[in-house]
């Protein structure tokens, strides 16, 4: 089957990078290797299904899946092949937070408070219920709008999605 795979990366901002990745031939896009990041890590799972194992532990991905992993989990995401595949990768640092530092811990508090390897996965009921969804939709819009305002916006709505992740987990 030839690959009908993209990759968008939004423009570098302080603090954050988002990715939106998409593709018929969804074996490219994933990350067979063992990964470790230094940054916060959302995945969205917008479609399709796979599994990624982080720290020894799988989880089975299915649409509408959030996967949280922290600077010090390793991880590996294997997506099922020959079925159409998009997720939005949300890539944070503390510098995010450089000018409210009082409120970093307390934000990136859902992925620092739990044991590695554990509750990384929110389901796609609890993701949909909780609007996380149209956060990263709204987020998505905002990087790829021309309107000046635009990355402000979507600065806000990733401080939105960060406070409500911490509300609730």
């Amino acid at each position: 089957m030839k690959s009908q795979y993209d990759r968008i990366r939004y423009i570098d901002n302080p603090g954050y990078r988002l990715f939106h990745i998409k593709g018929t031939h969804a074996g490219d896009s994933a990350l067979p290797y063992l990964h470790y990041s230094p940054n916060f890590l959302l995945f969205y799972f917008k479609h399709g299904t796979g599994n990624i194992k982080i720290e020894g532990r799988h989880y089975n991905i299915n649409d509408g899946d959030i996967i949280l992993i922290n600077p010090s989990e390793l991880f590996q995401l294997t997506v099922d092949d020959k079925t159409y595949h998009e997720r939005i990768s949300l890539s944070m640092t503390e510098r995010l937070l450089a000018s409210y530092p009082y409120a970093a811990e307390r934000l990136f508090a859902p992925f620092y408070n739990r044991e590695k390897g554990t509750r990384n996965r929110i389901n796609a009921e609890t993701v949909s219920a909780l609007g996380f969804n149209t956060y990263m939709e709204d987020i998505l819009k905002f990087l790829g709008s021309t309107d000046a305002e635009a990355p402000l916006l979507a600065f806000c709505k990733i401080i939105e999605l960060l406070s409500k992740l911490n509300e609730t987990m």
